[in-house]
């Protein structure tokens, strides 16, 4: 059960950042924030049009989630500023995927309020969940397709098929493009995993949402921060 957890990531978007990490404990059996810095340089061009330019892209305030009478999110604020990578840490239980739910609005808070770039995800979701994308948990992947079809079927029912042009790009970034034409099925978790976030920067967002993503990330990180 995640006690209240109050967490702000205040560096500003275009500061200088090293590779350390940096984390603070919050209470006991609750959230731990942290906020990660990795060298290797991602240039896929974000959604813009829209969006408030000057607006944080991740604003909760008091939120509270409880299933059965138990709190499994209890009175967290955070905020989530430009150019942050910022991190969950914390036991199972903590409320760490519960949050994620709510920003993605999967699931609806009990109490408290979030704003995704200024926009009242309550008042209207669609709106607030311009330039967002993410996935809980693993991504949902059609495992008899090739990597490349997925992206394909994903690109052409998003932004009227732009997202077509990037999916080579996006592939050689996760470092899929060599295995891009065979079966999900034959795909490692580590390689699924991979082409789950592919297929979120497909959709050029503003703010990527990742649940349980630091397995393929780790390695990807250190490899190409030598």
């Amino acid at each position: 059960m995640n006690r209240s957890a109050r967490a702000s990531a205040d560096a500003d978007a275009g500061s200088s950042r090293s590779s350390s990490t940096s984390a603070e404990a919050l209470p006991a059996h609750g959230l731990t924030h942290s906020n990660y810095n990795c060298r290797r340089s991602v240039t896929i061009g974000a959604v813009t049009d829209g969006i408030d330019s000057g607006a944080a892209p991740i604003e909760a305030r008091a939120l509270a989630k409880r299933y059965r009478g138990v709190a499994a999110v209890d009175d967290v604020d955070l905020t989530v500023r430009r150019g942050d990578i910022y991190g969950f840490l914390g036991p199972n239980g903590a409320g760490k995927t519960t949050t994620l739910r709510m920003l993605l609005a999967l699931v609806r808070p009990d109490a408290g309020s979030i704003r995704l770039f200024g926009r009242n995800l309550a008042a209207d979701a669609v709106a607030a969940l311009h330039g967002v994308s993410g996935f809980i948990e693993e991504p949902r992947l059609y495992s008899y397709l090739s990597g490349r079809t997925n992206l394909e079927l994903l690109a052409a029912f998003d932004r009227g098929g732009q997202g077509k042009a990037t999916i080579d790009e996006v592939l050689e970034l996760v470092e899929l493009r060599e295995r891009a034409d065979d079966r999900v099925s034959e795909y490692s978790q580590g390689m699924r995993q991979r082409l789950g976030i592919a297929s979120c920067l497909v959709r050029r967002p503003r703010l990527l949402l990742l649940d349980e993503p630091a397995s393929p990330w780790t390695s990807w990180c250190s490899s190409s921060s030598g």
